[in-house]
């Protein structure tokens, strides 16, 4: 049998990466920026065999993803599970002002897996969310040998999702 692959990409740049600002769960837009470089990875992945495009249903990430498959006649699949990390009351904070507000905390959130920010999520309950999706494709899909499976997300739950395996 034939190697599946599974490609798992961040989104485009938003205004929010651009100037430092915690965005979780809202539901941003592209910047320019961000909307190149789906472009751009669009045509990088042009060349393999993609059988299924998945994206989590916020605006940045599913954007990405709509850009993806115009260039690689797929539709997208959209799946709620793979939103990135709630960051609570945190949302729309710059770096530098919740590093004011709470010291010590954001390296904490980074450092520990089971600690959240206030009114948050964290890093074990975002595995738990996203993880499935992923168990579901390995469990469900044996249609996809020789070719592979992109899934568009955010940072977070992507690198939670597929921790969580290992």
């Amino acid at each position: 049998m034939k190697d599946r692959g599974l490609i798992m990409l961040r989104h485009g740049e938003t205004t929010y990466n651009a100037t430092r600002r915690m965005q979780g769960q809202l539901d941003t837009e592209l910047s320019e920026r961000g909307l190149n470089q789906a472009v751009d990875v669009a045509h990088r992945l042009g060349h393999l065999r993609v059988s299924r495009l998945l994206s989590s249903d916020l605006r940045r990430a599913s954007e990405t993803a709509r850009v993806i498959g115009e260039r690689l006649e797929l539709g997208v699949e959209i799946d709620p599970r793979l939103r990135e990390t709630h960051l609570g009351i945190w949302q729309g904070q710059t770096h530098a002002q919740v590093d004011a507000t709470y010291p010590g905390k954001r390296a904490a959130w980074r450092n520990s897996p089971g600690w959240a920010p206030p009114e948050g999520e964290s890093r074990l309950d975002v595995a738990a969310r996203a993880r499935p999706v992923i168990d579901e494709l390995l469990a469900e899909h044996t249609d996809w040998p020789g070719t592979c499976v992109v899934i568009v997300a955010h940072g977070r739950s992507n690198a939670y999702a597929i921790k969580q395996a290992v």
